[in-house]
């Protein structure tokens, strides 16, 4: 299944791997992408940077350098976004995604990044798929059943401190909440923020992350503003069908780089 699959579990993180200049540029890039993406329709970011940077650097490490540069992004879109955030929302998502974040944390370095991608990326395109039937049905979206709630938080947890793909899981549970594009945005942001948070410190604490890591990182931050801001503009001009159709092109997309083992 591609990089990720060869030897995931074995390779040993190494913080001097004499490509500074390359993961500055990897990560702006990647800043730059997720920013907008997560500005325009608040979902996609991880789901595209994740496998294109996976193809030439170690999955593990990717996992733990690029959490500083999504703490960035999601902070950059809070900020914009502060005043269409639901907060009770919020409340209802995060403790489920806090306890899966911490067991995905704990088992990053013995579990297979690949076997992770292939399985929410099948999941990601059964999502896609039963989205574009509903917008080609007219059919409108029914709000999830309480329940799901817990067991797709959980996943969402595990899937980001795994792979930094959680958010795609998190939107899940928030599509049948009838929220306005910009308030989906702005209250997955704020979801994402606290994600990303606790696996800065989780990472830092377990060894996977230290302070040149997040050195690295800092480039990425005017790109992200700049991401920010472009999503931000593209979102103001959307339609909720063009949202809905731009969101599900992107999960789609996505896992299939994901089910193809990138």
């Amino acid at each position: 299944m591609g990089y990720a699959a060869r030897n995931d579990a074995e390779e040993v993180l190494n913080p001097d791997v004499g490509i500074h200049w390359a993961w500055m540029a990897a990560l702006a890039a990647g800043g730059l992408v997720a920013s907008t993406s997560s500005a325009a329709v608040g979902i996609g970011g991880g789901l595209l940077v994740m496998p294109l940077l996976s193809l030439w650097l170690p999955p593990q490490e990717v996992v733990a350098y690029t959490t500083p540069m999504f703490l960035a992004s999601t902070m950059v879109n809070f900020w914009r976004y502060r005043r269409q955030i639901d907060k009770r929302t919020v409340l209802y998502l995060t403790p489920g995604v806090l306890v899966g974040i911490v067991a995905g944390a704990h088992f990053l370095r013995a579990e297979s990044p690949a076997t992770i991608r292939w399985i929410m990326g099948a999941i990601a395109i059964v999502f896609a798929g039963q989205e574009v039937y509903r917008l080609i049905s007219h059919r409108p979206v029914r709000r999830l059943p309480v329940w799901t709630a817990l067991p797709m938080t959980l996943v969402a947890g595990v899937a980001s401190a795994l792979t930094n793909i959680g958010g795609t899981i998190v939107s899940l549970a928030m599509l049948g909440l009838n929220l306005s594009p910009s308030v989906f945005v702005g209250t997955l942001n704020a979801v994402m923020m606290g994600m990303s948070l606790l696996k800065l410190g989780l990472f830092a604490g377990n060894g996977l992350l230290g302070w040149q890591g997040v050195l690295w990182a800092l480039p990425s931050i005017p790109a992200i503003i700049l991401g920010s801001w472009a999503g931000q503009q593209l979102n103001h001009r959307f339609s909720p069908l063009i949202f809905r159709w731009v969101m599900v092109t992107i999960i789609g997309a996505s896992a299939v780089l994901l089910v193809g083992g990138v």
